[in-house]
């Protein structure tokens, strides 16, 4: 079995384009990996804007 967990960090001085960078790879990854997800896989997401 598969154990996917993703802890990201946003700081208020992170630059908006580089947050848009990394929701767009996580995006990428989500759909790469969905198939695994679906069999007892897990994908956790944290954010924290403050």
């Amino acid at each position: 079995m598969l154990f996917w967990y993703i802890s990201l960090t946003v700081h208020e001085n992170t630059k908006r384009d580089m947050v848009f960078h990394f929701e767009k790879c996580l995006s990428n990854i989500i759909y790469k990996n969905q198939a695994n997800m679906q069999h007892g896989g897990r994908f956790e997401i944290q954010f924290y804007p403050k």
